[in-house]
Protein backbone atom coordinates (compact mmCIF):
# COMPACT_ATOMS: atom_id res chain seq x y z
CA UNK A 1 0.00 0.00 0.00
CA UNK A 2 1.10 3.54 -0.35
CA UNK A 3 1.74 5.50 -3.68
CA UNK A 4 -0.93 4.39 -6.33
CA UNK A 5 -0.50 0.68 -5.08
CA UNK A 6 -4.24 0.71 -3.21
CA UNK A 7 -4.39 4.36 -3.00
CA UNK A 8 -8.11 5.34 -3.03
CA UNK A 9 -7.04 9.02 -3.07
CA UNK A 10 -5.11 9.20 -6.28
CA UNK A 11 -8.10 7.35 -8.26
CA UNK A 12 -10.38 10.04 -7.12
CA UNK A 13 -7.84 12.67 -7.72
CA UNK A 14 -7.38 10.94 -11.42
CA UNK A 15 -11.24 11.05 -11.71
CA UNK A 16 -11.19 15.01 -11.42
CA UNK A 17 -11.79 15.35 -8.02
CA UNK A 18 -15.60 15.69 -8.42
CA UNK A 19 -17.46 17.04 -5.40
CA UNK A 20 -19.93 14.22 -5.83
CA UNK A 21 -18.90 10.76 -7.09
CA UNK A 22 -21.22 8.23 -9.23
CA UNK A 23 -22.59 5.00 -8.63
CA UNK A 24 -19.77 4.36 -11.16
CA UNK A 25 -16.83 6.04 -10.12
CA UNK A 26 -17.26 4.49 -6.38
CA UNK A 27 -17.47 1.14 -8.36
CA UNK A 28 -14.24 2.17 -10.34
CA UNK A 29 -11.87 3.31 -7.00
CA UNK A 30 -13.39 0.57 -4.93
CA UNK A 31 -12.31 -2.32 -7.74
CA UNK A 32 -8.75 -0.42 -8.06
CA UNK A 33 -8.14 -0.32 -4.39
CA UNK A 34 -9.65 -3.46 -2.88
CA UNK A 35 -6.53 -4.14 -0.11
CA UNK A 36 -5.21 -6.91 -2.83
CA UNK A 37 -1.75 -8.32 -2.45
CA UNK A 38 0.98 -6.68 -4.65
CA UNK A 39 2.64 -10.27 -4.38
CA UNK A 40 2.24 -13.52 -2.80
CA UNK A 41 5.07 -16.37 -3.12
CA UNK A 42 6.18 -19.34 -1.59
CA UNK A 43 9.40 -19.85 -0.29
CA UNK A 44 11.64 -22.77 1.18
CA UNK A 45 13.29 -21.97 4.47
CA UNK A 46 16.72 -23.66 4.69
CA UNK A 47 18.06 -25.69 7.89
CA UNK A 48 19.27 -22.25 9.71
CA UNK A 49 15.79 -21.02 9.38
CA UNK A 50 16.23 -17.60 7.76
CA UNK A 51 14.50 -15.70 5.43
CA UNK A 52 15.88 -12.65 3.26
CA UNK A 53 14.64 -10.45 0.64
CA UNK A 54 14.80 -6.95 0.15
CA UNK A 55 11.80 -4.76 -0.91
CA UNK A 56 11.73 -1.28 -2.61
CA UNK A 57 10.04 0.99 -0.59
CA UNK A 58 9.21 4.35 -0.93
CA UNK A 59 8.13 7.08 2.24
CA UNK A 60 4.41 6.56 3.03
CA UNK A 61 4.52 2.86 1.63
CA UNK A 62 3.13 0.29 3.90
CA UNK A 63 4.30 -3.78 3.77
CA UNK A 64 2.77 -6.37 5.45
CA UNK A 65 4.83 -9.98 5.29
CA UNK A 66 2.75 -12.67 6.32
CA UNK A 67 5.02 -15.99 6.93
CA UNK A 68 2.96 -19.22 7.48
CA UNK A 69 4.97 -22.63 8.12
CA UNK A 70 3.15 -25.61 6.04
CA UNK A 71 3.77 -28.75 7.55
Amino acid sequence: MGYRVNDAYATYRDLGAPPQLTKAQVTKIKSENNGAPVETSSVVIGNKGEFRKEFVIRENDVVLITLTPIH
